[in-house]
């Protein structure tokens, strides 16, 4: 029997405190501009507000971003934030299923552990809105967007997300992007980190008769020179590609008969309703479809398990990676 992963949730669920201790150090959303006075009256600045944890407060200056200790400042505008009525809220940008499954679960969690009430809502944008509650007290506020990671990095350059989720790395343009829009160094330690592992995996239809596919195989399947089961070995049939919206990454042949999906769920909903469909997708939604595991030259096979996917030998592991903005630049 093959021992197969629960995926990074059960993990990070242990780390619960320490992911939401990351969370509290978020601000509100804020649009108009305010104006900061020193107490001495000897420096003058305006700009939108981007955070604000209770003692600090920065805003998007003419000089780019400024941050200062409120008690030593005048604030003046409609979003001065109250520091007797402050509450601290989390912008979060993750790829769907992390931000819709993982990230409430792991908030829930933290909850739960702190003797808090939550609430979940979605939004008329397709956010989801999680309240902590102590009795009548509003402890914390979380805005949870699904996006890709393209539309994740974007929010954080923007200051529209206070922490992302991504299954993919910071491309040097994003970096360079980050450090000129003063969000963050993400060289510096503690400004990105690995926190969970996944894998996708190749999935077909319990009716299909296929244990094994080498990635060679998979590959030339993707890039349109594998066309039909038979070259595979199997009962005659087009193959049928089903992923979803946020695999962009995966490079396919213009000629590859595919079908893409809003969610994992979907594409594996496809997958077993179709004989001659194969679908990759996370190895956690497989649902009733059929895994398919790798298989090498050599013969050797490969399916994600836990010692697999954390040592990166199993081909399709992907690690997820946490990008945090630094809201205390000077």
């Amino acid at each position: 029997m093959k021992r197969r992963l629960a995926g990074p949730l059960l993990g990070l669920m242990k780390r619960a405190a320490v992911f939401a201790a990351l969370f509290f150090c978020a601000s509100p959303i804020f649009a108009d501009e305010v104006v900061l006075t020193s107490k001495d009256g000897g420096l003058r600045l305006s700009g939108r507000v981007l955070h604000f944890d209770g003692s600090y407060l920065q805003i998007a200056s003419q000089h780019g971003p400024v941050s200062v200790i409120y008690d030593n400042v005048s604030c003046e505008g409609a979003d001065c934030p109250v520091v007797g009525a402050f509450v601290p809220r989390t912008n979060l940008s993750a790829v769907p299923d992390v931000a819709e499954v993982l990230l409430p679960a792991l908030i829930q969690r933290f909850a739960t552990m702190s003797g808090y009430r939550s609430r979940t809502e979605q939004s008329e944008d397709g956010h989801l809105l999680m309240t902590l509650e102590d009795g009548t007290i509003t402890i914390a506020l979380f805005d949870i967007r699904p996006a890709t990671a393209d539309e994740s990095f974007a929010d954080l350059v923007a200051f529209e997300a206070d922490i992302i989720l991504s299954r993919r790395d910071i491309s040097d343009a994003e970096v360079i992007m980050a450090e000129e829009a003063r969000v963050a160094r993400f060289g510096d330690i503690g400004q990105s980190r690995v926190i969970g592992y996944d894998a996708l995996t190749p999935v077909v239809s319990p009716n299909r008769r296929l244990d094994a596919i080498s990635p060679k195989d998979l590959v030339d399947v993707l890039e349109g020179r594998i066309s039909d089961w038979a070259q595979l070995g199997g009962i005659p049939g087009p193959i049928r590609i089903q992923l979803t919206d946020h695999q962009p990454n995966v490079d396919l042949a213009a000629t590859v008969d595919l079908t893409r999906h809003s969610d994992f769920e979907t594409a594996v909903a496809a997958v077993v309703a179709d004989q001659n469909a194969l679908g990759i997708v996370s190895f956690q939604k497989s649902g009733f479809a059929q895994q398919v595991d790798l298989i090498d030259a050599c013969g050797f096979v490969a399916s994600p398990d836990l010692a697999s996917v954390k040592t990166g030998d199993y081909p399709l592991a992907v690690q997820l990676y946490l990008y945090q903005a630094n809201p205390r630049l000077p």
